[in-house]
């Protein structure tokens, strides 16, 4: 981070992304019979490919836990991303949503569609965890410190547990997120140091002027002498003057 940021700068996209998802989750909701689930990611089959656009905004309707879990994380993840690799944002985001989504068309199980933003929540998780621990930059260490306190028993999703929970999109997530925090390791690697090149032409004024210095120094210092010269004869001629009138009166 380059910028001094409030902590509300950077809020708009990941708030915007929140507001779509909890849109369409009220629309599935009220018109059960468009049924949205068929917008999730089917493996292996045609139809399904249109998942990988559209699945991290569908949720589980049978109750609110599905979209509350996965809402806090989206928005704090998505905010430390924008804040604190602001030039990678739209980069990281767009890779991590559609190729774990497509290897979990290609490698998933398959028979049930593959809903959520689990899979770029993960995504985001593992950058920004191992973005910080590849670059050995201390400001981005301390973004995955943050990730690490917040989400580290997140890395028990990627193993799997129960049937209804794709625990392909949190792995294929989160090797989305480590393949980018490899590839872009050398983004923002170093700190930035200061440039301290000037303009040509601003070094040539501090040279002349530098130069006009030494030499107002110089008739200085012999405006100096000459004063000391001219009173030190001064003073030579009153004592003359003075031991003439002593001399007079004996």
């Amino acid at each position: 981070m380059t910028k001094k940021t409030s902590i509300f700068s950077g809020t708009a996209i990941p708030l915007l992304i929140l507001l779509v998802i909890w849109s369409v989750h009220f629309l599935n909701l009220r018109f059960l019979n468009l049924h949205f689930l068929t917008y999730g990611i089917f493996p292996r089959e045609i139809e399904g490919l249109k998942g990988i656009l559209f699945s991290p905004f569908i949720h589980s309707t049978k109750d609110f836990s599905h979209i509350f879990n996965n809402s806090v994380p989206l928005v704090v993840l998505t905010w430390l991303l924008r804040v604190s690799y602001r030039k990678l944002f739209f980069k990281v985001l767009i890779f991590i949503w559609l190729v774990s989504g497509a290897w979990v068309w290609i490698a998933a199980r398959g028979g049930s569609y593959h809903i959520g933003a689990s899979g770029i929540i993960y995504g985001l998780a593992f950058f920004l965890f191992f973005s910080g621990v590849f670059r050995k930059n201390m400001q981005l260490m301390g973004v995955s410190l943050i990730v690490s306190f917040l989400y580290g028993s997140m890395i028990w999703g990627i193993f799997p547990s129960e049937e209804s929970i794709s625990f392909e999109a949190h792995l294929f997530g989160a090797l989305a997120g480590l393949v980018l925090a490899f590839y872009y390791k050398k983004e923002y690697a170093e700190p930035e140091k200061y440039n301290l090149k000037v303009h040509p032409e601003f070094e040539e004024f501090v040279e002349e002027y530098n130069r006009e210095l030494k030499i107002q120094e110089a008739n200085d210092y012999l405006n100096k002498v000459n004063t000391s010269t001219s009173l030190d004869k001064n003073y030579k001629v009153f004592f003359e003057y003075i031991s003439k009138e002593e001399k007079k009166k004996k």
